[in-house]
């Protein structure tokens, strides 16, 4: 079988006209975005790894990482390099992902303010309308802020994602969700277990409602933390007629999703210990990181 490389997508054609360079911008953003999918889902990375790559081993963060990079750096040529767009700004973005999958969310940060600075910009032109896009940056920015172990700023910057994401409840109640969990998790952190366990109750009757079953079963793990049921202590609970209730959700029925969930519920329970969860991170190597403030 011939070598099938995610590289092969981007032309290796002169890329002088402006519309060449702007699709061989797109076809990099599209190659990051699919590895970051790949690295994501292990099944998926290793099928991939064992169809197409013979003996060699792809790091795929770092070749998210590099096409996203090369997808910014042609858009700037295309826009020009002070320019502020929405494209550049979700490009921007993804790059910030792929820098916290790869354990550097100091340079992510960067990354964000970025990317924020120009969805601001946009939003402002277009009558400072709700941006789910921008939302989901400022989600990003609070997480690797509290990756940081900065929860103050992580909180500030999750509100403000909350925000927006409530002016359309309806549509983005799994997202609610899981910004409500990550404002308690910055809570625990910093000893506020009342905070905490106020928005993770929020995020509970929401799952809930909507019959979020994954993160009401994540929830529901974190307050047992903080507020484990009381066990039969001699209290003898009145009797009702017909079936009872249980008030809490039962577990997702398929041992994978499961098995995913507590490793998100292990690195939560790190954060709160104030335990470092990034492994890799650069922040010393700027190269290519741009001070949002100049732009």
């Amino acid at each position: 079988m011939p070598d099938i490389s995610f590289n092969h997508c981007v032309s290796d054609a002169p890329i002088n006209e402006k519309a060449n360079r702007y699709l061989r911008a797109r076809s990099s953003f599209n190659v990051g975005i699919c590895y970051q999918e790949l690295y994501g889902i292990k099944d998926n990375r290793d099928l991939f790894q064992h169809m197409y790559c013979d003996d060699s081993v792809i790091d795929f963060k770092d070749q998210s990482i590099q096409a996203l990079r090369d997808a910014k750096q042609l858009y700037q040529v295309v826009f020009g390099p002070t320019a502020k767009n929405r494209v550049l700004a979700v490009t921007i973005g993804k790059l910030a992902n792929a820098m916290v999958l790869n354990g550097s969310p100091g340079q992510a940060i960067e990354f964000y303010h970025q990317a924020l600075g120009m969805f601001k910009h946009v939003n402002k032109d277009d009558g400072d309308k709700p941006d789910m896009a921008m939302a989901d940056c400022l989600f990003n920015l609070g997480q690797a802020y509290a990756v940081k172990k900065d929860h103050d700023t992580a909180v500030k910057f999750l509100q403000e994602s909350l925000d927006i994401q409530k002016l359309d409840k309806a549509n983005n109640s799994k997202i609610i969700v899981k910004t409500l969990i990550a404002m308690g998790v910055s809570g625990m952190a910093e000893e506020e277990e009342e905070y905490a366990v106020k928005h993770w109750n929020e995020a509970l009757e929401l799952a809930k409602s909507t019959d979020n079953k994954d993160d009401a079963y994540l929830v529901q793990k974190l307050l047992d933390k903080v507020q484990p049921q009381d066990q039969d202590q001699g209290q003898k609970k009145k009797k009702t007629s017909g079936k009872s209730k249980d008030p809490r959700p039962s577990s997702p029925p398929d041992p994978s999703v499961r098995a995913f969930l507590d490793e998100q519920l292990a690195k939560m329970e790190k954060i709160m210990a104030g335990e470092d969860v990034a492994q890799n991170d650069k922040d010393s190597d700027d190269e290519g990181v741009i001070d949002c403030s100049q732009q």
